[in-house]
C-alpha cells in the first residue's frame, strides 16, 4: 500500500468505502475526485482489487483494513465523493447514509433525509437498516426534542431487530433530552418491550403496567395496545411471577378505544377476564380472538405492526384452548412473517412454537433444527433463549441423563420470583 501512488491509494480508499461494488459509481465517483480509474491499474497488477463487472477485493478483509488504515478527513472525502456520484433519485437512501459518513457537524437537512431512508426501509421490512438510519439521524439532529424522538424511534427498530442492548443505548439518549407525556410513556413501554427481550420479565410486566396507565388518558388505542403486551409480560412471567392479577385488573378498568374495537381489544379483555375470573369464563371470547387473528388478512397487520404481539399470546391462548390447528396456522405464520421482516426479537418465539408442533407430529429431528436456529438467535441479539423447547424435546427423546440435566439448569431460573 505504502509503495503505490496516491491516486491509486484515494480510489482504493473510495472502492472499500462503497460497498456495492458497483464500477459505474466508483467511476463517477472518481471523476468527482478528478482522478482516472486507470489509476487503479498497479492496485490490479498486485492482486489487490479486480475492476471488472464488479469490483472486488482480493479478500474481504483487505476492504476493511483499507478503509480503516485511513484518516477520518481521507473516509469522510471518500464519502464526499461517493455522495455526489450516488442518484439521488434511484438511490437516495445510499447517498443519504454517504453523506452522513462525509459530514460531522450536525445537519438537519441529512438528519431529514436518514429519516426518510429508515420508513423506507422499514416498510421494506428491514427492521435492522431502519435503526441504524434513525440512530444516525439522532446523531445529526440539532433540536434537542427532536433528538429524543429520533433517538426513540431508533430503539424502537432495534428492539424489534433484536437488538436490545443497542435499543437501551438509544433509549438513553432519548431520556437525555426533553419528551413530552406521550414520548414518556412510550418510552416506559418500549424499555418494558425490551426487558422482555432480555428475559426479566416481571420487570418488564411493572414497566408496560405503568406505559399503559400513562397513555390512558393520552390515546386509549395506544393504551389497550400496551396493556396487551403487558399481558404477555404476564405470561412469561409464569404463575410464580409478580403482578399478573393487577396487570388483569388494570387492564379490566381500562378506557374503551374510540371507534370499532379491534382484535386486540378482544384479546385483552378476555386475558383480563382469563387472569381474574378463570378460564371458563374468557373461553368464548378467547375462542373468538384465535378465530379472528388466523382469519386475519397479514397485510392488513403490516407484519411487525399491531400483528406481532396478539399473534404471540393467541398462540398461547389456542395451547390453552387445545386448538391445535389454529396453533399450527399462527406458528407457520409467525415464522414467515417474522423472518420476512427480520424481527429477531419475535422470530426465535416463532420458531420455537413450530418446533413444539413439529414434535407434536413426531419430527424431532426437525424440532431440534428449528430449535437450534432459535437458540443462535439468542446468541447473535444477547437475548434469552427460549428453554422450554429444549425440554419439551428432551423428555420426548426419552433420554433421561440428558433431560435430567436440562431440568436440573432449568429448575432454579424457572421458579425464581420475578421472572
Amino acid at each position: 500500500m505504502q509503495k503505490l501512488p496516491a491516486p491509486t491509494v484515494r480510489l482504493l480508499l473510495v472502492a472499500a468505502a462503497d460497498p456495492t461494488g458497483d464500477p459505474a459509481l466508483l467511476a463517477r465517483a472518481a471523476q468527482e475526485l478528478g482522478i482516472s480509474t486507470g489509476e487503479l491499474a498497479p492496485a490490479e497488477a498486485d492482486g489487490l482489487l479486480d475492476f471488472g463487472l464488479q469490483v472486488t477485493f482480493r479478500h474481504p478483509l483487505l476492504r476493511s483494513a483499507i478503509y480503516r488504515g485511513a484518516t477520518s478527513e481521507e473516509r469522510r472525502a471518500a464519502h464526499r465523493a461517493l455522495a455526489a456520484a450516488t442518484d439521488a433519485e434511484l438511490d437516495p437512501d445510499r447517498r443519504a447514509w454517504h453523506r452522513a459518513h462525509a459530514t460531522i457537524a450536525p445537519d438537519e437537512e441529512i438528519a431529514s433525509e436518514l429519516e426518510q431512508s429508515a420508513v423506507r426501509a422499514r416498510a421494506r421490512g428491514g427492521l435492522a437498516a431502519a435503526g441504524a438510519f434513525m440512530e444516525r439521524a439522532a446523531a445529526f439532529t440539532t433540536d434537542p426534542g427532536r433528538r429524543s424522538g429520533r433517538a426513540l424511534e431508533a430503539a424502537a427498530n432495534k428492539q424489534l431487530a433484536g437488538d436490545p442492548q443497542s435499543a437501551l443505548a438509544m433509549l438513553a439518549t432519548a431520556a437525555s433530552g426533553p419528551l413530552d407525556e406521550l414520548d414518556q410513556a412510550m418510552l416506559k413501554r418500549l424499555n418494558g418491550q425490551i426487558l422482555l427481550d432480555l428475559g426479566r420479565s416481571g420487570e418488564a410486566l411493572a414497566h408496560l403496567v405503568d406505559a399503559a396507565r400513562r397513555l390512558e388518558p393520552i390515546d386509549p388505542g395506544l393504551a389497550r395496545e400496551t396493556h396487551v403486551e403487558a399481558m404477555r409480560a404476564a405470561y412469561s412471567a409464569g404463575r410464580l411471577g409478580p403482578g399478573a392479577l393487577d396487570a388483569a385488573t388494570a387492564a379490566r378498568r381500562a378506557p374503551a378505544r374510540p371507534g370499532k374495537p379491534r382484535i386486540e381489544d378482544v384479546l385483552l379483555d378476555g386475558l383480563a377476564v382469563r387472569f381474574t375470573a378463570g378460564y371458563a369464563a374468557s373461553a368464548p371470547a378467547l375462542k373468538r380472538v384465535v378465530r379472528e387473528v388466523c382469519a386475519e388478512e397479514r397485510a392488513e397487520w403490516q407484519g411487525t405492526g399491531p400483528w406481532v404481539v396478539p399473534a404471540v399470546l393467541a398462540r398461547h391462548v389456542a395451547r390453552e384452548l387445545f386448538d391445535d390447528d389454529a396453533l399450527y396456522d399462527l406458528a407457520i405464520a409467525g415464522v414467515e412473517i417474522t423472518r420476512d421482516h427480520g424481527a429477531l426479537a419475535m422470530l426465535a418465539l416463532a420458531l420455537t412454537t413450530l418446533a413444539y408442533m413439529r414434535m407434536v407430529e413426531g419430527d424431532l429431528n426437525a424440532a431440534a433444527a428449528l430449535l437450534d436456529e432459535s437458540d443462535a438467535i439468542a446468541v447473535a441479539t444477547g437475548t434469552e433463549k427460549v428453554g422450554y423447547g429444549r425440554l419439551s424435546l428432551a423428555g420426548l427423546r426419552g433420554i433421561e441423563a440428558e433431560a435430567l440435566v436440562l431440568f436440573d439448569a432449568a429448575e432454579p431460573e424457572l421458579v425464581a420470583p420475578g421472572k
